[in-house]
């Protein structure tokens, strides 16, 4: 199984600089599925983060698209994995997520916009969660196997209706389920939380990232995600999952109360 390591690793680039858990992780994957033109991790970090910025950048110019009836019938006919339905948008958001890990790792990995396969190095299996200083190998959670990942992500997806009741609810439970399932090998907590960003801004709702990244609420965030993690599909899971909603509407608002300058970024 692969595993993602929090702890500091103790690798070591030519020039003498200590990898941390997440540069390791990187480095792994580029040996394991290497494009035919060589780069470094940390060029491809680099990429990485440039690339998403410009991804959260061209929000707008996505959620256009979406509204564009015309054009994301055209999308979706071509992408036939996604079972057809009346309401379009979850198969539309389906679909974005090949776009965005294709655009996020193309030229750096070999399987760009790719899900996990069972002919993988490791059988495509992957680990992930723990303590910051826990034993290598000793994770707490899976991600779906290979033969299921279409099939749970369908499900997923499922929540992102145009007409929820709830959106911020719908959404937060796509994301928890969505990184559960780990179809990728990485960026799946940035693609989850770009599709959760842009089905909230379809439904007029802003998300506060930059509240969510300060003050020690990322943290937070991720433990009652977690504490869901470990109720799935028990009785009590319901409840935990309140206290993760509850939490999460603190970040949100609604477009039109926005002013003027952020309502033009979102």
């Amino acid at each position: 199984m692969r595993k993602k390591i929090k702890k500091i690793s103790k690798q070591k680039l030519k020039t003498g600089q200590t990898l941390n858990s997440e540069q390791t992780y990187l480095r792994d994957l580029i040996k394991d599925f290497p494009y035919r033109k060589k780069i470094s991790v940390l060029h491809a970090e680099k990429l990485l983060v440039t690339r998403y910025r410009q991804l959260e950048k061209n929000i707008s110019t996505i959620l256009r698209i979406l509204d564009d009836k015309e054009l994301a019938e055209k999308l979706s006919k071509h992408f036939n994995k996604y079972p057809p339905g009346e309401d379009l948008l979850p198969r539309q958001f389906y679909f974005l997520i090949f776009l965005f890990h294709d655009y996020l790792f193309s030229r750096i990995l070999s399987n760009a916009g790719q899900f996990r396969k069972s002919s993988d190095p490791y059988g495509g299996k992957i680990g992930f969660g723990g303590s910051d200083y826990r034993m290598i190998g000793n994770l707490k959670y899976s991600g779906s196997p290979c033969n299921q990942i279409e099939n749970d992500l369908i499900a997923c997806f499922s929540l992102l209706t145009k007409d929820s009741l709830d959106p911020v609810a719908s959404s937060v439970e796509f994301y928890r389920r969505f990184v559960k399932i780990h179809p990728f090998y990485d960026a799946n907590g940035r693609i989850g939380r770009l599709i959760l960003s842009i089905y909230n801004l379809y439904h007029g709702i802003y998300v506060k990232w930059s509240e969510i990244e300060s003050g020690g609420n990322k943290s937070e965030l991720i433990k009652k995600l977690n504490e869901c993690h470990k109720r799935e599909g028990q009785y009590i899971y319901s409840t935990h999952f309140g206290f993760l909603v509850k939490f999460f509407r603190k970040f949100t608002i609604k477009v039109s109360d926005l002013s003027e300058e952020i309502q033009h970024i979102a």
